[in-house]
């Protein structure tokens, strides 16, 4: 049986400032990176990495003035949206060519087909 706890939160006006600002981030990052993976795609016909998600952010966030910002904002934010992209993408992969053929999806993890997504392409 799972027993779980409701947990209030009121937090503060600078922490609520906070909070939004972390979304915001958040949400800037998985917007960014989906482009990035749309414009990859497009461009070489391959599907971004983590790595390459996480080197364009870096780029960005270092010589381009207009995303300075991104400094002042923990990088475990920015890291998590891109990992959550990552996946999203692998599993909307995997049902494209597995579900068609009467598959299931044959792996529990998807980390496991990290390196195995960008050799079977489309």
């Amino acid at each position: 049986m799972l027993i779980g706890k409701v947990v209030r939160l009121e937090p503060n006006i600078e922490q609520e400032e906070q909070f939004k600002k972390f979304a915001g981030t958040s949400r800037f990052a998985w917007n960014e990176s989906k482009a990035f993976c749309d414009s990859m795609w497009e461009e070489k016909g391959e599907y971004a990495t983590l790595s390459d998600l996480m080197k364009h952010l870096q780029n960005l966030k270092h010589n381009d003035p207009q995303y300075e910002w991104l400094n002042t904002v923990p990088e475990a934010i920015t890291k998590q949206a891109m990992k959550d992209l990552v996946n999203t993408s692998l599993r909307v992969l995997l049902r494209r060519i597995c579900v068609p053929y009467g598959h299931n999806l044959p792996f529990k993890s998807v980390r496991i087909l990290s390196g195995a997504i960008n050799s079977v392409g489309a």
